[in-house]
């Protein structure tokens, strides 16, 4: 691709690569569904905003099996719209370009009471109450809003957050109020084009008959 963005899939393949989809039905059928709900609630209000898939396993890790059905987890929650999945970090290459990296962002209801209400009872669907949820975008119970997302809550050194990440930010009422991204740990427009640029200015290589050998 010219602009050299593009969708890594090598985390997700990566972690998918043992997974057995009957293996999974049967492991998730052996943890019983108190313990289940208590790892879905684990993620939910986690106060990691947005996540990658490792991210998510390294949280995860203490659960037996859960290598076999993390996969189930992650879907079940994105199917009820609790982690919304998108391309929300980027990575530098080391050949200059930029690939968009999968991550899970936390959901987040409309500020509307009737949206809120609906939301409340998906929330309740897994046992958790509408005021934990909110409380769980802070890092700590006592920091207050809105939180500054820093390069310390990016667990992966070679990621930065993505400019789809910070317009769903400022496009949401509820996140805006909530969550501040800073400028340095965003990839910025023009760092792109910078990129872009540089590439297409790049002389080609010609051949010329001094070149045999």
């Amino acid at each position: 691709m010219d602009t050299e963005i593009q969708l890594n899939n090598k985390e997700t393949n990566t972690l998918d690569s043992n997974s057995d989809p009957e293996q999974t039905a049967s492991d998730s059928e052996n943890i019983n569904e108190r313990d289940l709900t208590e790892i879905y609630a684990k993620l939910i209000l986690s106060n990691s905003i947005v996540m990658s898939k490792s991210e998510i396993c390294i949280k995860l890790k203490h659960v037996s099996k859960i290598s076999t059905i993390r996969n189930k987890i992650i879907s079940d929650l994105t199917n009820d719209k609790l982690l919304i999945e998108g391309n929300w970090f980027v990575m530098k290459k080391a050949n200059g370009g930029i690939g968009l990296m999968k991550g899970y962002l936390k959901a987040f209801p409309k500020t509307n009471a009737p949206a809120q209400s609906e939301f409340a009872n998906l929330l309740s669907k897994y046992n958790i109450h509408l005021d934990d949820f909110e409380k769980s975008f802070k890092k700590k119970k006592t920091d207050k809003f809105p939180r500054i997302l820093t390069d310390s809550d990016i667990k992966h050194n070679a990621y930065l957050y993505s400019s789809e990440l910070a317009d769903i930010i400022q496009n949401n009422d509820f996140l805006c109020e909530r969550v501040v991204l800073d400028p340095s740990v965003v990839i910025q427009q023009s760092t792109i084009s910078s990129i872009h640029a540089k590439r297409q200015q790049k002389p080609k290589q010609r051949y010329s008959p001094s070149d045999k050998s």
